[in-house]
């Protein structure tokens, strides 16, 4: 999740402390949502702090979440020395970078039918699928992902069908696509179609 940055002072986490569900000294989820309450109760008709609160958690003035893919991230060590976390001070194109190179290396591949230069890449995990298009030609090239037929699903960009625009020697991240409900069985099915 994106952040202001700024940091929180004891006083802050106190009134923290005393108002919301805490479990070992953490946010449960209860407690995240009983927050994010308190601030819109808070602001006396003021939404200029809910909404950054709400944009940096990837919602748009919709409320429709357009700029994130929740997600889930475990870490493990082999050793049991100490890991720090950083941030990216601006994440857009080196995370978007990483996140391509990743799928890349790690997914499926298949070439879009009758283009030589343009691949898919699919990297599927439990409950997450992330699409990546690679586009090795030299020129742009507009295709449209359509995974409407998938069952359970939903995508980061809150429908099944997305155009993109691929520049000419680069990836891009198509969809994240991920169970609607966890619970229940899903499937992914995705196709490819030249946009002219």
């Amino acid at each position: 999740m994106r952040t202001s940055g700024e940091s929180v002072g004891d006083e802050e986490w106190e009134v923290v402390e005393e108002n919301v569900e805490l479990k070992n000294g953490e946010l449960t989820r209860a407690g995240f949502i009983d927050l994010n309450k308190m601030e819109a109760d808070d602001q006396n008709g003021d939404t200029s702090d809910l909404w950054v609160t709400l944009q940096s958690m990837g919602y748009n003035k919709g409320l429709v979440m357009d700029e994130a893919a929740p997600f889930k991230l475990e870490v493990y060590t082999e050793n049991s020395g100490t890991f720090k976390v950083k941030s990216l001070s601006s994440p857009g194109s080196a995370l978007e970078k990483a996140l391509c190179e990743s799928v890349i290396n790690k997914g499926d591949c298949q070439k879009v039918r009758g283009m030589k230069d343009l691949l898919i890449h699919t990297y599927a995990q439990d409950f997450r699928t992330t699409i990546v298009v690679e586009n090795k030609s030299n020129s742009s090239i507009s295709l449209l992902i359509d995974c409407s037929g998938s069952k359970n699903c939903n995508s980061s960009r809150n429908k099944l069908e997305h155009k993109i625009q691929v520049a000419p020697n680069s990836s891009v991240v198509a969809l994240h696509v991920m169970a609607q409900n966890e619970r229940l069985e899903w499937i992914f099915r995705c196709s490819e179609n030249i946009v002219k």
